[in-house]
């Protein structure tokens, strides 16, 4: 009988930046599954408001969407049966705060900055912590959808202003992270079989300021960086993720954000092989690792 999978791109007000590149990855990683498993499976690409208005009872769904109406959608037929990647569990806990909550526990040896829930409709009369390098203040709803949902602060001064503009725009709720100094690694992975670390250059105390350089005094495990990543994905209930982590001048790693399905812009093909390879065993079970080679 023939398998049914449905693909769901991500909604464009989710894509900062990344429109063209989010379809992309999700267009590689379907016609990666098509290749490998052909006439077995039915494959469909839907927009999200699409996805709305269908019933939702395919064998597979791969979804980058983020908005309430299709993950509350996902979220019901996940309930009856469906395999869905990412999990809306998982989308839901890369949501600002929620990420904040889980990541900052600080277990396991992930690292995670100073951090502080803030409502932006009050003027604070004192810092809610002390930094001397800074903070950035970062919208408390979903992960950045436009570059001015991260704002680097300097003092209170500052941060009084910053809040203020974020309550103008309706946001109600940010949280306040402590800049972290040091290079800073952005990374893609896919669980168990796929993980790309890319050095981005220094972070310094503006985003504007990051630092291109193509060297750094710090001794960098990147096998670390993967299994901290990993672990971190895990504690999100993550499949398919990136992020970026900074190594401070003690050497923590510390993860600064972690994304449900991101654009894999610089290494798409391969971790679009990745994700099919993940992906159809929940279509087509394989019983061993010859199996799994020999249909690759």
């Amino acid at each position: 009988m023939q398998k049914r999978i449905l693909g769901i791109y991500r909604e464009k007000i989710y894509s900062n930046h990344a429109i063209e590149a989010d379809r992309m990855i999700l267009d590689e990683a379907l016609n990666h599954l098509q290749d490998s498993l052909g006439r077995q499976v039915l494959i469909i690409r839907v927009e999200p408001s699409e996805a709305v208005e269908m019933k939702i009872d395919h064998d597979l769904v791969l979804s980058m969407a983020q908005g309430f109406d299709i993950l509350n959608l996902l979220e019901q037929a996940t309930a009856e049966g469906v395999r869905v990647i990412n999990s809306v569990r998982a989308i839901r806990n890369c949501y600002r705060l929620a990420l904040n909550t889980i990541l900052g526990e600080n277990t396991e040896g992930v690292l995670y900055p100073q951090t502080e829930m803030l409502s932006t409709n009050k003027t604070l009369s004192k810092l809610p912590f002390e930094f001397k390098k800074g903070a950035w203040v970062k919208r408390g709803d979903f992960h950045a959808l436009s570059d001015d949902d991260v704002v680097y602060v300097a003092d209170l001064d500052h941060l009084n202003k910053t809040l203020s503009k974020f309550n103008k725009r309706g946001i109600e709720n940010v949280v306040l992270q402590a800049h972290i100094q040091g290079p800073i690694y952005k990374f893609y992975g896919v669980r168990g079989l796929f993980f790309k670390p890319r050095y981005m250059g220094i972070a310094l105390k503006e985003k504007e300021q990051l630092s291109t350089a193509t060297q750094h005094s710090h001794q960098v495990d990147l096998e670390m960086i993967r299994k901290l990543a990993d672990k971190a994905a895990e504690k999100l209930d993550l499949e398919i993720y990136g992020g970026d982590c900074i190594i401070d001048d003690d050497g923590g790693i510390y993860f600064i954000d972690m994304n449900d399905w991101p654009s894999f812009r610089t290494c798409r093909e391969e971790a679009g092989r990745a994700m099919a390879t993940y992906s159809k065993e929940f279509v087509m079970p394989m019983k061993s690792q010859d199996d799994i080679e020999c249909r690759l």
